[in-house]
C-alpha cells in the first residue's frame, strides 16, 4: 500500500513538472517571433498567402494566431491601353500585363488605417524584402 501512494506521489510530481516544462517552452515560442520583428520592425516584407495574394509591408506583430502587417502594399495587375500593330488588312494586338503598386486603405472608398490583420492559417510564409528589390524602390517613391 505504501509502496503504490509512493508510486503515485512520484507520477504526480513527473506528471506536473513536465506540464510546467511544458508551459514555459511554449510560452516561449509564442514570444519569438515578437522578439525578431521587433529586432527588424522598420524592414519591410512580402507576406504571401494560401490564396496566392501577396502583401508587402512591415510585420509589427506575429504569434500563433495573427499577423499584423503595417504600412501595407499590393500588386495590382492591369492591361494598359492595347497597342495595334498593323499589317497590310490585319490588325494585330499585343496585351501586356502591368503592374502597379497601391498602397492598401488610400482609395477614396475604404481609406483605412492601412493596418491589416492576417489569420495566420491563411499565410503561407513571409520574406524580408531587398533594400534593392524593385518593390522596395516603389514604395520609398510612393512615400516621398
Amino acid at each position: 500500500m505504501l509502496k503504490t501512494k509512493n508510486t503515485l506521489l512520484i507520477l504526480i510530481i513527473t506528471l506536473t513538472i513536465f506540464n510546467i516544462l511544458l508551459v514555459i517552452f511554449y510560452s516561449s515560442l509564442s514570444k519569438l517571433g515578437d522578439r525578431i520583428v521587433h529586432q527588424e520592425s522598420n524592414n519591410y516584407y512580402a507576406v504571401y498567402l494560401i490564396n496566392k495574394e501577396v502583401y508587402f509591408g512591415q510585420i509589427k506583430k506575429i504569434n500563433s494566431d495573427i499577423l499584423v502587417l503595417k504600412d501595407v502594399f499590393f500588386l495590382e495587375t492591369f492591361t494598359p491601353t492595347s497597342q495595334s500593330i498593323s499589317s497590310g488588312e490585319e490588325m494585330q494586338v499585343s496585351p501586356q500585363k502591368a503592374y502597379q503598386l497601391v498602397r492598401r486603405g488610400d482609395d477614396n472608398l475604404t481609406l483605412t488605417d492601412n493596418v491589416l490583420f492576417i489569420n495566420r492559417s491563411a499565410v503561407l510564409f513571409w520574406e524580408k524584402l531587398g533594400e534593392e528589390s524593385e518593390i522596395m524602390q516603389w514604395i520609398k517613391k510612393t512615400k516621398r
